[in-house]
């Protein structure tokens, strides 16, 4: 947000850009924990939006769409190549041992 250009002297803690802080939502957690398991669930690998659907019971995409741009906003998770990678998380194979 851009604040006007008149004179802020008056109020100088609003004289520079500043990020909204993140507000609260009702499925964020719900889609991150269900991120979480699903990665590992399945090797390191994100779900879909329609698969967040299904699991946290979310009708419709612009909801699990928002709270993964919330997600990543709080550094949570970032996209690269146009995959979902969650911050600060390494899979590992699970080990086998041969009998």
């Amino acid at each position: 947000m851009q604040y006007k250009t008149h004179d802020k002297s008056h109020r100088p803690w609003r004289s520079e850009w500043r990020p909204h802080p993140v507000k609260p939502s009702r499925y964020r957690d719900k889609v991150y924990r269900a991120i979480l398991a699903y990665c590992g669930e399945h090797g390191g690998n994100t779900p879909t939006i329609r698969e967040l659907m299904d699991i946290v019971g979310i009708s419709s995409t612009s909801v699990v769409g928002y709270s993964i741009n919330q997600l990543i906003d709080m550094g949570l998770l970032e996209v690269i190549d146009r995959k979902l990678v969650v911050v600060g998380a390494q899979w590992t194979p699970p080990v086998t041992q041969d009998i």
